[in-house]
């Protein structure tokens, strides 16, 4: 399943007036605040829903409980009530949990035996709903789906449920932190039991388009990463626990219906006049609408534009050119998840571009030599004039 990103050119934000009265106040460091733009990658609404839509209908079970990741309403009491129904949820709008909602509802209209929109546990015992799917745009440092999950753990009924292993939790998101794998699964009781009969790792698991560690910053932020990462810190205007984002992400991913808070927070924080009234160009954590059309403006391409190929196959050849051949392996060199890729290499394979092996194929090296750019010719300057007396005797000794 392929999702459509989009980046601004770094000369589009160059030239943007609104840009540049913000990055003006950083000085000499101007051209790394508007690297920072140029290096974002943003996902639209519709992307993000057709993505996440793709995926419930091709890779979940039946009868499948949906449920969208939101902050819950107390840390003490369960989820489901005494009665087994869902606590009211409020009704504030809450950016991604609110399209996640909109995705679910469509699809149970669309097969209401297949899929379940947040359930009561009678309704999940009746209909032997053994999966449950936890549903988010992106995850960062796992704090939401953890603060959701325990809850849902709290509940006697539940709790019993998942100790005799009769139900399955998916935790699915466009793009997550592999760090926050690990500090949900430590947030379950029973995480250090490994003789348990049902372990953690086989009734909790993670699917993403997108999987990254917090600390390759050179995939997320290219050559000059680390200058970047210093010059985030170095911004005083920011709390320091936002300016690498919440958590210290520092993500690069942001969506057109919600802006998250674990990309650096010199972008979206906005500051009152105790701390010199600072505003990120994108504050309130929503894309303006400037911001929208350089979006726009930077998708558009002259009519007769051929068509480029998928950057991701590109990426993939590239990989197992470097010598890299196991599925996992290519995920990872990739930045990708590897359950989401399969598919993807199976049909590079179909097209004669890999070979069973994930090995690179003559068709798949004319493949990259036709997308990459063509290297200048090298050049020899021959005009240097050596005397014969100075070179070495080659005569043998």
């Amino acid at each position: 399943m392929s999702i459509r990103v989009q980046q601004i050119p770094l000369e589009a934000i160059l030239g943007s007036p609104e840009v540049l009265t913000w990055r003006s106040q950083f000085g000499k460091y101007s051209g790394l605040a508007a690297e920072i733009l140029s290096k974002l990658k943003y996902v639209s609404r519709d992307a993000f829903a057709g993505w996440l839509t793709d995926y419930l209908r091709t890779e979940t079970a039946s009868p499948a409980s949906l449920f969208a990741v939101r902050k819950p309403t107390s840390d003490v009491e369960p989820y489901w009530d005494s009665e087994g129904k869902p606590r009211l949820r409020t009704s504030a709008s809450l950016g991604s949990e609110d399209l996640v909602n909109s995705v679910i509802a469509a699809l149970k209209k669309e097969d209401p035996n297949h899929y379940l929109d947040h359930p009561d546990l009678n309704t999940m015992a009746a209909r032997r709903s053994k999966d449950l799917y936890l549903l988010d745009d992106s995850i960062g440092s796992g704090g939401r789906v953890k603060d959701f999950l325990s809850p849902m753990l709290k509940h006697p009924r539940f709790r019993s449920w998942w100790n005799f292993g009769y139900v399955r939790i998916h935790v699915v998101a466009l793009a997550t932190n592999f760090e926050a794998h690990q500090k949900i699964r430590e947030s379950i009781p029973g995480f250090l039991n490994y003789r348990a009969k049902y372990p953690i790792h086989e009734k909790l698991r993670f699917h993403s388009h997108v999987l990254y560690r917090t600390e390759d910053w050179a995939r997320r932020w290219g050559a000059n990463a680390h200058d970047i990462r210093d010059f985030c810190d170095s911004v005083r205007a920011v709390p320091d626990y936002y300016r690498r984002g919440w958590g210290g992400i520092m993500a690069n991913l942001v969506f057109s219906h919600s802006v998250p808070d674990n990309i650096p927070g010199l972008l979206w924080y906005r500051g009152d006049d105790t701390n010199g009234n600072y505003r990120g160009p994108l504050s309130n954590r929503t894309l303006p609408e400037w911001f929208s059309k350089l979006l726009d403006d930077s998708d558009s391409a002259p009519a007769g534009t051929p068509e480029k190929p998928d950057p991701l196959v590109l990426q993939i050849l590239l990989a197992a050119k470097k010598g890299v051949h196991t599925v996992n392996g290519i995920g990872w060199s990739v930045g990708h998840d590897p359950a989401a890729i399969w598919k993807l290499i199976d049909s590079i394979q179909s097209a004669g571009l890999l070979s069973v092996e994930n090995r690179l194929t003559e068709a798949g090296m004319t493949f990259i030599k036709r997308t990459q750019p063509a290297r200048p010719p090298i050049t020899y300057d021959h005009s240097l004039y050596i005397p014969k007396s100075w070179c070495a005797d080659q005569e043998t000794v």
